[in-house]
């Protein structure tokens, strides 16, 4: 009896030590709880506090990068009444035209005068994976300190359509005589582009349409000097379109016919900026005549009898009571779908993994067109300008002195 007692009293003393222990242990994890709960609240605070003052450092910020973009602006509007901004004299008027270069840097803010329309919408050659144009966040820009310039870059990854056009800036062409610029492209292979081209307003005809493509990586391959698959057109082999830089001249002689020429930058530079002038006798021999492998020039005319009005100005985009304008674009076409254009472009690029009538979603081309330079028949070769055509379409042509403006 006196050995259960014990083994009584034993297992009592283990039951409270046991109760002890869990209370211990209750009293324990209770105070770990309100440890955590109060670490998160300090957690919490200390995390707002970084909130609030991140929230004041970028709002300092913004407000210095829009003093910064405001004193830019308003320099521009100075400087483009004075006629002492740039006016295409870019970074590549002090680059010897043998010295490699690159494409242009983007311009930080956009320039209420720059020519070119980047907005959303939509062309009949394009869709997006969007279904438009200028639609997936990336957009044609300007090129830094250099009003007649385009800039282009493609996103990897994208199928995209991109367009800069300077649809305000209507070219006369009766009033038109010629289009110089200077091009860089860098990793284009595989993707449809068009650096710089000249639509008709009224866009008929097809290959009698009247469109001056100076630029085109049509079939996604090489530069080439193209009519919408009129006339004589032209493949540049010399140029290889992944890392290449040059000059491109369009002209427009009396007679309407239309040439095109590209050469090297120091080329240009030794022939007062243009590319060598084709020599031809008629429409004829400018389209089918001899010409050397250094001179090969593109060619578009059309002296039909039949027609009233010959060479550029019997094509679609002069005829059946149209106003005869044009306008200049850059573009790249690497969407999804598209009209005629676009299947005649798109080429297989078994080398790259590109199928025909695909985007080639892994490209990085981009391209700088800079020193867009259009002359005609003003003073001192300026183009006159087609009617409503704004002040800023200046920028485009020869420079005239305006009347100088002051700053407050």
């Amino acid at each position: 009896s006196s050995s259960s007692s014990s083994s009584s009293s034993s297992s009592k003393v283990e039951y409270n030590q046991a109760i002890s222990d869990r209370q211990k242990a209750e009293l324990a994890a209770e105070k770990a709880r309100e440890d955590r709960i109060e670490a998160e609240k300090t957690a919490a605070d200390a995390k707002k506090e970084y909130e609030e003052a991140m929230k004041m450092v970028k709002t300092s910020e913004k407000k210095e990068e829009k003093k910064a973009a405001q004193a830019y602006i308003a320099e521009q509007k100075v400087n483009h009444l004075n006629d002492e901004s740039r006016f295409g004299e870019s970074r590549l008027a002090m680059v010897p035209g043998k010295r490699a270069r690159k494409v242009c840097q983007a311009s930080k803010w956009k320039d209420l005068e720059w020519p070119f329309s980047v907005g959303n919408m939509s062309h009949p050659s394009c869709q997006s994976e969007n279904g438009g144009v200028n639609d997936m966040g990336n957009v044609p820009e300007m090129c830094d300190d250099d009003l007649a310039s385009v800039r282009i870059s493609v996103r990897r990854g994208k199928a995209e359509c991109m367009l800069a056009q300077a649809k305000e800036c209507k070219i006369p062409m009766h009033d038109f005589k010629s289009l110089n610029y200077d091009w860089t492209t860098s990793r284009c292979s595989g993707v449809w582009a068009a650096p710089l081209w000249m639509s008709p307003d009224t866009w008929q005809w097809g290959p009698g349409s009247g469109e001056i493509d100076g630029s085109e990586f049509c079939m996604r391959r090489k530069m080439q000097m193209n009519f919408a698959g009129g006339g004589h057109e032209v493949e540049i082999d010399k140029f290889n379109i992944n890392e290449a830089w040059g000059h491109t001249t369009i002209r427009k002689d009396d007679a309407g016919i239309i040439t095109a020429t590209t050469c090297t930058a120091s080329e240009a530079e030794a022939n007062g900026g243009e590319c060598f002038k084709p020599k031809y006798k008629d429409c004829k021999d400018c389209e089918w005549g001899e010409r050397g492998s250094d001179k090969e020039y593109a060619c578009w005319c059309n002296e039909d009898p039949n027609q009233k009005q010959v060479n550029i100005y019997g094509s679609g985009g002069c005829s059946e009571g149209t106003k005869c304008e044009w306008t200049l674009l850059s573009d790249v076409w690497n969407g999804v779908g598209g009209d005629q254009s676009y299947e005649g472009c798109m080429g297989e690029i078994p080398e790259l993994g590109v199928d025909q009538n695909e985007p080639n979603y892994n490209s990085h081309c981009e391209f700088s067109v800079e020193n867009i330079l259009v002359k005609g028949h003003g003073l001192n070769g300026a183009l006159q300008w087609g009617k409503g055509s704004p002040s800023y379409c200046r920028h485009l042509t020869v420079k005239n002195k305006l009347t100088p403006v002051t700053s407050n």
